[in-house]
Order: structure tokens, then sequence, then C-alpha cells
């Protein structure tokens, strides 16, 4: 599997250098079984998109009278946990989100779902990643952290021409984040397809310049143009 430069943007999107992030070493842990990962990301989305105590404050509010007689309506999580997050349409664009500023809970929340996804990483179960962050783009499509999460996993599957169409489809939503256009180079480039590595090295040069331009020359992804990034 490739590995990113230790100074590198960690590619799951935190925010954090990748040495600080998922290049952590965490406690060995167990192949989990696709019953256990329903489960979990079952409840996940459940705490993570309805938040803990509200959670169970719906569970354990008294309910009136009148709620007996009709059934309360139920999130469907099946849905999010089977199928991926639907990807914009070929023929219309997505739209730039406008920032917003998290608040403390949805912070924490990001925090969380991160921990999460890197358990399943970090004990080598991609596939029970992969679930897990199309459960936390489900939750939050807006935000790039589960679309860079999504095309992560699928590049440690050994689908990079997957986790570069996944990326690419959504790059529009966020012109103004370097890591998703840095990334997309990098998949272009274990892909051989140079051409696309230059346009979207530059395009993450635009945003961030120099820390780019130093993360790249280190990264062993990019290593065919690293004699190129030199002269930028």
């Amino acid at each position: 599997m490739s590995k990113f430069a230790r100074n590198s943007p960690c590619p799951c999107g935190s925010g954090k250098k990748y040495k600080y992030c998922c290049l952590r070493p965490g406690p060995e842990r167990g192949r989990w079984t696709p019953r256990a990962v329903t489960g979990f990301v079952a409840l996940m989305m459940l705490a993570l998109g309805f938040g803990v105590f509200a959670f169970v404050g719906r569970v354990f509010k008294p309910r009136s009278t009148d709620s007996k007689n009709s059934p309360p309506p139920k999130p469907n999580i099946e849905q999010a946990q089977n199928n991926p997050v639907p990807l914009p349409s070929e023929t219309g664009k997505p739209l730039p989100r406008p920032a917003k500023e998290a608040g403390p809970e949805e912070a924490q929340r990001d925090v969380d779902s991160t921990e999460f996804w890197r358990r399943f990483v970090d004990g080598g179960d991609c596939e029970g990643a992969l679930q897990v962050a199309r459960a936390i783009t489900a939750i939050s499509p807006d935000k790039s952290s589960g679309w860079l999460k999504q095309s992560y996993t699928l590049h440690e599957l050994g689908r990079t021409e997957d986790a570069f169409q996944l990326l690419a489809s959504v790059i529009e939503m966020f012109p103004d984040e370097s890591l998703p256009a840095y990334n997309l180079a990098c998949y272009a480039c274990r892909a051989g397809r140079l051409n696309d590595a230059r346009r979207w090295l530059k395009k993450s040069l635009e945003i961030a310049g120099d820390v780019i331009k130093a993360n790249a020359l280190k990264d062993s992804d990019l290593e065919p143009l690293w004699q190129e990034i030199k002269g930028w």
C-alpha cells in the first residue's frame, strides 16, 4: 500500500499532518465481521446524526397519549449503510457550499467519526472503513472529509481509479480546499496519468502555495513529477 509523506496533510481530511493522524500506530484489533460492521455503522449514524444526548432523550422521553396511536418515524439507516451517497448527475455540476463555522458539538462529532473510521483503517479492515466513510458522507455530504475518507479507502483497497472518479465528481463543491485537489493529483500520478496529476497539483498549489509544494516533493506518490515541481 502506498504511504503519504509524514509531513503531508492527512488524506482522511482531519487537517492534521499525516504523522500525527492516520500514521499513528493503533492498538492491534481483530478484523470486524460484516454483521459487526453493520451494527456499529447503524449505531454511529444514530449517535452522530441525532447527537448522543438527543438520541437518549428520544428513547427515554415519556410519550403523550396521542403519540401512542401512531408509531414514531424511523431513520432510513439501512439505505445509508448499503448504498453509496448518490453522486452529482452527469448533466449538472455540484455547486460550491458556503463555508460555515462548526459549533462545538459538530466539531466533536467530526473528531469522533474520524476516530471511528481510523479504527477500521488501523485494523486493516478497509471494507469496514469504506462502509463507515459512506455513512459519514451520508450525514455530512457538504463536507469534504467524508468524500476524502471514501476515496482514500478505495485507494487502499487497490481501486485507485474509483478513488479518482469519486473525488473528481464532487471536487467543485470545495473550490477553496487544497487537499481534494492534492489527493486527485496523487491518484492520477499513481494511475500514470501525469497530465491530470500536473493539473490538479497546480490547482492545489494555487490554494495553499509553498506548503503544498514542500509536501509534494516528499510524497512518493508524486515522485514522477519531482523534477518538474522543483521548477514551479
